[in-house]
């Protein structure tokens, strides 16, 4: 006897054979809100120039000629040459960097755009120093010391995407506001006891806010429908952070006026981080 299979048992079995290949030839969707969390390595701008604006003999004062040596007025310049303060502290680039973030994704097609706010934490900064600088023709030494950079930096970013399915590749610019530190000391003594002694020292720092804007460029991988890994690049800036360090001194007895010294730090850099994404 011949069975003859009744059409709707054929319909079912064909609907349960073929439905986990249509749910998974479904397009992933990018729509949703996402929290998010990363670790990256930040490579900024150590370079920190530093100025001596050139002074002139007045009374009992310690003031820099156009090398940026340190002098006292009524000494004579030794006939060696004075070995002058630096011209830039070199601060180290590399720091590593924690973030967070929130953001939301809505999906047209294949763009994909949204907004995402995230929150960076630095590692300390890293201080450089000349050291003790000795110069013993000149009976004299000194020493400086610069630190600095960026603490924290807090961002709010557009983000637009193409989405290849899981893949997302998306480029983001937006607002940044980020905590700034710059510091800087300097001590100088001349030890000549027939004119001497004589000594100074400097301090300044400036601690503030300061905006600027971030860009970069990123991709993002869904491994499931609500956890994904991303790699990004960013630059940010947030314009130059200044300060001027303000010195006392001593001549033998007598207190003496000392020459302020500036110092100027670019505030920026590049940020390049992976992270993942849990999206709801």
């Amino acid at each position: 006897m011949q069975i003859t299979p009744h059409p709707l048992a054929v319909g079912t079995a064909s609907l349960l054979l073929f439905w986990p290949v249509a749910v998974s030839a479904q397009p992933f969707d990018w729509s949703g809100t996402y929290v998010g969390a990363s670790l990256g390595v930040v490579n900024s701008d150590g370079s920190v120039p530093l100025n001596y604006p050139e002074g002139a003999a007045s009374g009992n004062d310690i003031y820099f000629d156009a090398n940026g040596v340190p002098l006292i007025s009524g000494l004579f310049i030794p006939p060696v040459d004075p070995i002058a303060f630096p011209d830039a502290a070199e601060l180290a680039p590399g720091r590593y960097a924690g973030s967070i973030s929130v953001g939301h994704d809505l999906q047209f097609g294949a763009l994909v755009v949204g907004g995402e706010i995230d929150a960076t934490l630095f590692e300390d900064s890293q201080a450089w120093t000349t050291g003790a600088v000795i110069d013993a023709p000149n009976s004299r030494q000194h020493e400086l010391t610069v630190s600095g950079g960026t603490e924290q930096l807090y961002s709010i970013r557009s983000r637009v995407g193409v989405a290849v399915d899981r893949l997302l590749l998306f480029g983001t610019a937006g607002l940044a506001v980020g905590h700034v530190d710059l510091q800087s000391s300097a001590a100088f003594e001349y030890t000549d006891s027939g004119y001497g002694p004589g000594s100074a020292a400097w301090e300044g720092s400036r601690s503030a806010w300061q905006f600027g804007y971030i860009t970069g460029l990123g991709a993002e991988y869904a491994l499931t429908d609500n956890l994904s890994v991303k790699l990004e690049g960013l630059y940010y800036d947030l314009g130059t952070a200044n300060l001027t360090a303000t010195g006392t001194g001593t001549y033998t007895t007598n207190d003496v006026a000392a020459a302020p010294y500036e110092a100027e730090m670019h505030v920026g850099g590049t940020i390049v981080r992976g992270g993942v994404n849990f999206r709801f």
